[in-house]
């Protein structure tokens, strides 16, 4: 009995860490959460106590990091895991938890990082959810305001994603605005500490300030208003928690927020500017000019004031300086950044003003009379009696335009003519299943080039012959970034999509069977829809299967942008283009093709709305394919398939729509405001009662 007794008294003792033998090995443990796999996960925790679950979930993994499951399961997914399986793997790890044993922040990798780091890095704003639902009362505040090695807190770390997605043309505006929700949902969690300083001094409102990835004059004042946006929210936040933030507050170099704005020499980052010159910020605040810098930078307005200056190299810096130069009492009285809000989606036009009511009986008015130009003119009787006085030489009314002026002239004003809001969708010609067109000689030649050096490989060893049909890229795939080349593992997503579209071209369709074109209803809550196009679904699709191909006239980048269309024209029909990854050499220039279906050349693919802008599950995805070299684009059901009656919808974030969309409207608006002026539009009526005159 002593001796058993004291056996049970020396298990007691016996360290969690001393009985990492008895758990689960490391290598096991990590496939079974990265893998996604909630039966194996489950199986980990067979058998074991509290204390030995708590033990398994926040052991320190073996290499440099250290990252525990809790970490794996906030950030390191296989990509091919689903969103869901993500989530319930998380669930299931943090229900192996008991706050009495552990709290979510004291659960650290090497650096001291928590799992909720990890999340944000990830941009995962569900798994950011998951854990701030369990560090539920003031836990949640201890696991926002843990800091890493670098005293970075997770609201930093929040704040530093969405600066680097904002300096990165590459990344979409949807993945910006996840990056800005993620960091004011933290900023919003009840003791939430806004003024924690990082090892470098530095505190959210210093790592808001982006850096700049792309070219330069890559970034757009449109994405920095966001950031703009973000650091009102957070001053305002600090002003309501009762917390005092001094403006031009200076890290441990002695460096202000607003000298590391303009130090980066950008105009762009003016919405930044914006909103810490209103709230105080001294553009004379005096600085020793940092290393490697220019030594006028003694000042935010000095270091703005030498990129605009320079003899060589120099940067305009207008915008900026505008704000920078004006007295305290204007920038004081500077209105909020207001942050870009996203275009009306789809292919309608704003309305237009109807032009103004004729008199009854009235015959609408000529063009060159003073009748419909503002009433000025004089009436016809007296213009009569005024030309047929004695000594008063007779006005001959203008000559009409020569027919190749009215044209030039209407190529420069034209609106487009096609309009798919509140019609008969299966009347309009442009749905009328056409196939894809080549638009000029030159790429049909390219494309005879293309298809015979592929012929050319196929007389090489197995080994070096190019496949029949490659999948160049797949969005909506996991692992579909980039080509990848036959053969494919048996089942995976990419095995049947390569099977469907050997089984396409054996009988190719460029229609879209299965489909049925509708109208958005008033009742819709996407109220930027309603009254446009939608397909749906009249059969079940299964994952993977072809919906149909987008087609359009095929043509090279400068072809379209050369093109001899209006301005309205060009813009609507750029609502539609879509750039394929695939290059060919034209004419001995390696040039970019793009399809543009607008307004008669393509069929339903073009009607398909954008769901991930709506929040709405995306069920379908575009495909890139070469088929003996050559580039096609379908339109594919995802995982999971789309249900009968479903609409199908895609993400237009994974093609830069919005971001591109935004950014052309922003700097066409000028332009679009001229012509869509109501004089401008009349005039436009009158030119086309001309040129059918004229035909």
């Amino acid at each position: 009995v002593l001796r058993m007794l004291k056996n049970t008294v020396g298990l007691a003792k016996r360290s969690l860490k001393e009985r990492d033998a008895e758990l689960p090995g490391e290598e096991l443990c990590r496939h079974a959460v990265v893998s996604g796999s909630e039966r194996e996960v489950k199986k980990l925790f067979d058998g074991l106590s509290e204390e030995e679950c708590v033990h398994l979930v926040a052991r320190k993994g073996p290499g440099q990091t250290g990252s525990t499951l809790l970490h794996l399961a906030a950030g390191h997914f296989e990509t091919t895991v689903s969103d869901d399986r993500c989530v319930a793997v998380l669930k299931l790890l943090l229900d192996q938890l008991k706050p009495r044993l552990v709290q979510l922040h004291e659960i650290v990798d090497n650096d001291k990082d928590t799992a909720l780091h990890e999340a944000v890095r990830d941009e995962r704003s569900d798994l950011v959810d998951k854990l701030l639902r369990k560090a539920a009362g003031s836990s949640s505040a201890l696991l926002v305001n843990a800091g890493n090695k670098r005293g970075e807190s997770a609201l930093m770390t929040a704040t530093i994603l969405a600066a680097s997605v904002a300096g990165d043309p590459e990344r979409s505006g949807s993945a910006l605005n996840l990056a800005v929700d993620i960091a004011k949902k933290l900023a919003e969690v009840p003791g939430a500490n806004l003024l924690a300083v990082d090892s470098f001094g530095w505190d959210c409102l210093f790592h808001i300030i982006p850096e700049q990835k792309g070219e330069e004059g890559s970034i757009s004042s449109r994405r920095i208003a966001v950031l703009g946006g973000l650091a009102e929210t957070l001053f305002e936040m600090i002003r309501t928690s009762g917390g005092t933030r001094p403006v031009d507050m200076r890290d441990k170099l002695g460096y202000t927020s607003l000298f590391w704005i303009c130090a980066a020499g950008i105009d762009a980052y003016e919405p930044l500017v914006h909103a810490f010159v209103r709230r105080g910020a001294d553009p004379n605040a005096v600085v020793a000019p940092p290393d490697d810098y220019p030594a006028g930078f003694t000042s935010p307005l000095n270091a703005a004031r030498d990129y605009s200056e320079r003899p060589h190299n120099r940067r305009d810096m207008t915008d900026i300086l505008s704000l920078l130069t004006k007295d305290p009492a204007e920038r004081a009285a500077l209105p909020l950044v207001q942050r870009g809000s996203r275009l009306q989606r789809g292919s309608q036009q704003p309305p237009q003003p109807p032009a103004p009511p004729l008199r009854a009986g009235a015959e609408p008015p000529e063009a060159g009379t003073g009748a419909g130009t503002g009433g000025a003119g004089p009436s016809s009787d007296s213009a009569a009696g005024r030309d047929s006085a004695p000594g008063r030489k007779r006005r001959h009314p203008p000559e009409a335009f020569p027919r190749d002026e009215l044209q030039a002239l209407w190529a420069v004003i034209e609106a487009p003519t096609v309009d798919l809001n509140r019609v008969k969708f299966s009347e309009q010609k442009c749905y009328k299943h056409c196939e894809l067109q080549i638009a000029s000689p030159q790429v049909n030649a390219a494309k005879d080039n293309v298809q015979r050096a592929w012929k050319a490989t196929q007389r090489r060893p197995p080994v070096d012959r190019k496949p029949k049909f490659q999948i160049i890229r797949c969005y909506g795939v996991s692992g579909g970034g980039s080509a990848i080349k036959p053969p494919y593992t048996d089942n995976s997503p990419f095995y049947c999509l390569h099977k469907n579209v050997e089984n396409f071209f054996e009988s190719p369709f460029f229609d879209f069977p299965g489909t049925q074109l509708k109208c958005v209803p008033d009742s819709d809550e996407r109220e930027d829809l309603r009254g446009q196009a939608s397909v749906h679904a009249t059969k079940d699709f299964a994952a993977w299967d072809i919906i149909g191909a987008y087609s359009g006239r095929l043509m090279t980048e400068l072809e379209h942008v050369h093109s001899n269309s209006s301005f309205l024209v060009k813009q609507k029909t750029d609502d539609y283009i879509f750039q394929l990854t695939t290059k060919v050499v034209v004419e001995g220039q390696e040039q970019r093709l793009v399809i543009s279906p607008y307004p008669f050349y393509g069929n339903e693919s073009m009607a398909i709305n954008d769901g991930a802008i709506d929040k709405k599950k995306v069920n379908v995805g575009w495909m890139e394919v070469l088929s003996d070299g050559w580039p096609y684009v379908f339109v594919v059901a995802l995982r999971g398939g789309v249900k009968k009656r479903h609409e199908l919808l895609l993400d237009y974030s994974s093609t830069r729509y919005w971001e591109a969309r935004d950014q052309s409207a922003f700097e066409d608006a000028g332009p679009l405001k001229a012509l869509r002026d109501p004089a401008l539009v009349r005039a436009r009526e009158r030119l086309a009662q001309m040129r059918r005159a004229s035909d």
